[in-house]
Order: structure tokens, then sequence, then C-alpha cells
């Protein structure tokens, strides 16, 4: 029978399967966003009302998030039958 808890993790195995497959590309994507956030950051550094700066700040912590989800996370399914 299945349950919500079953469906779940299939559906978070699944998910981190695709992200691991699409990583090596979309680690570039996304450090080439991250740089030009950076850089847009410093030019706008005195500008009141850029944001720039946080912009910057939730760009690289989703790189970093993502680049722990697939080098640490594994899912409770991975492995297993």
């Amino acid at each position: 029978m299945l349950t919500f808890d079953k469906v779940a993790k299939v559906l978070a195995a699944w998910l981190w399967m695709v992200t691991v497959l699409v990583w090596p590309l979309l680690k570039w994507i996304i450090s080439i966003e991250v740089f030009y956030q950076f850089i847009k950051m410093v030019y706008h550094w005195d500008t009141p009302g850029t944001h720039a700066g946080l912009v910057f700040l939730i760009h690289f912590s989703l790189l970093v998030a993502l680049t722990y989800y697939v080098s640490i996370f594994r899912p409770g399914l991975a492995g297993k039958k």
C-alpha cells in the first residue's frame, strides 16, 4: 500500500538523482550567475535602494545549499529496494 511517507521518500530520491545528474552543468550556470551578482554588488556598493548585497547573499547561499545537497545529502532510499 502506498503511504505518504513512501511517496515522499521516492520523490526525494528521484529529485536528488535528477539534481545530481544535471549538477555539472547547473554548477557552472549558477556559479557564473553568482559571479555576475558579485560584480553587480561591488558596482552598486554605495547606491542606496539597490539591495545588491542582499541579492548576492541569497544567490550565494543557494549555491552553497545546492552544493551541500548534491555532495553530502543522501536520500533514505539510496541503494535500497
